[in-house]
């Protein structure tokens, strides 16, 4: 390929303006993609099949990296929550590394999907990690407990 067609790809590359996310340099037209698939409950089950069909065997049941067939060393739910939608779309599409590009496996909407599941991951995690109502903080004394000191 000669350089002179090389010139205009790099040009809007740069004009787009690379965002870091992760080690993956999204670009900001990516980034600021609004996700046009409703979270419902019928989505949600799609997702979540998708997750088991496409993602479970690297990132494990829940996100948490524990994969069987090729565990990664990151947590897929601590790892979106800074990532926009589009961000989290444009990695699933393009993959790097080890991950795959899903561009072909998926479809659009079944990417967008695909991101509302790893949201709905990253709330479960959160929401598990949140102590009941009511219950001793960790450390604390259970009530009625005299204080040690």
């Amino acid at each position: 390929m000669k350089l002179e067609r090389l010139a205009p790809v790099t040009f809007a590359l740069l004009l787009a303006g690379p965002a870091q996310a992760g080690e993956w340099m999204v670009p900001n037209t990516a980034r600021d993609l609004k996700n046009p698939v409703a979270d419902t409950p019928q989505n949600a089950a799609r997702g979540a099949k998708l997750y088991v069909d496409h993602c479970r065997r690297c990132h494990g049941p829940a996100g948490a990296g524990d994969g069987g067939e090729a565990r990664v060393e990151y947590d897929l739910r601590e790892l979106i929550k800074p990532l926009t939608d589009g961000a989290v779309y444009w990695k699933i599409t393009h993959g790097v590394g080890r991950m795959p590009s899903h561009a072909g496996s998926l479809t659009d909407h079944e990417r967008w999907l695909s991101v509302n599941h790893l949201r709905a991951l990253a709330r479960e995690r959160d929401a598990a990690a949140k102590p009941a109502p009511g219950a001793p903080r960790r450390g604390a004394p259970a009530q009625g407990q005299p204080k040690k000191d």
